[in-house]
């Protein structure tokens, strides 16, 4: 049986119509659900230095009210920098109300923190320093890790000691370490000068001090762009 003309056309239009959404439409929808793929990079500026971070390492990032990039967040556990997975490792991650196996990195303009060797060298004019406590012109009190080491003074409040890594007598890392204080998980913070422009602030839990060298090394991995 011979369909109408103007039957036909209309069929052919809706065909046409159809088709144009099954190969237009189909894949964008596709893409509006489908997780992020891990493997991604995501690429950002923060003042001059480029960086490109594995999105699985990405937490977040906020900008001032220029528009430049004035933070990025990125994290991984710890001890061999696992990277983020709901389906894996979410609780540790997202659920942990202490530090736990995560490490947390804050990368931001170097303005806008005091910078290792200002504070080290402000230590080292003042009896009582930034360094935690009173250490005689920033005389430490021994080395503990590799790391030159200046206690926390007495007090019966929640104090933290310091740790500073130098190379070739240059301060490069400052850690600022939490004592143990009634049944607090103790943390370390850490200050680090990555280049002239851009200082990283990162932190985790003060049981993987002993591995401060090997955690340095995968952080700079990771913002070199090193790391998959």
């Amino acid at each position: 049986m011979k369909l109408p003309g103007k039957t036909t056309t209309l069929l052919i239009i809706l065909s046409t119509l159809l088709l144009w959404w099954y190969l237009g439409s189909g894949p964008d929808e596709q893409r509006k659900t489908a997780p992020p793929d891990p493997n991604e990079r995501i690429h950002f500026q923060v003042l001059n230095t480029h960086f490109s971070i594995p999105r699985k390492y990405f937490k977040g990032m906020g900008r001032n009210v220029k528009g430049s990039v004035d933070s990025v967040n990125l994290w991984a556990l710890l001890p061999d920098f696992e990277a983020y997975d709901k389906n894996v490792n979410y609780h540790e991650f997202r659920e942990v109300y202490h530090k736990g196996r995560r490490i947390q990195i804050m990368v931001v303009p170097r303005g806008r923190v005091v910078t290792v060797p200002v504070i080290v060298e402000r230590g080292e004019k003042s009896n009582y320093s930034p360094l935690g406590g009173r250490h005689r012109g920033g005389k430490h009190d021994g080395i503990v890790y590799g790391l030159e080491y200046y206690k926390a003074h007495e007090s019966k409040y929640p104090v933290r000691s310091v740790y500073i890594y130098r190379d070739r007598g240059k301060a490069i890392a400052l850690y600022l370490c939490d004592e143990y204080y009634k049944g607090t998980f103790p943390g370390c913070q850490v200050n680090w000068d990555y280049n002239d422009k851009v200082a990283v602030l990162f932190d985790f839990s003060k049981e993987y001090l002993p591995r401060w060298r090997d955690i340095l090394s995968k952080v700079k991995l990771l913002l070199d762009g090193d790391m998959e």
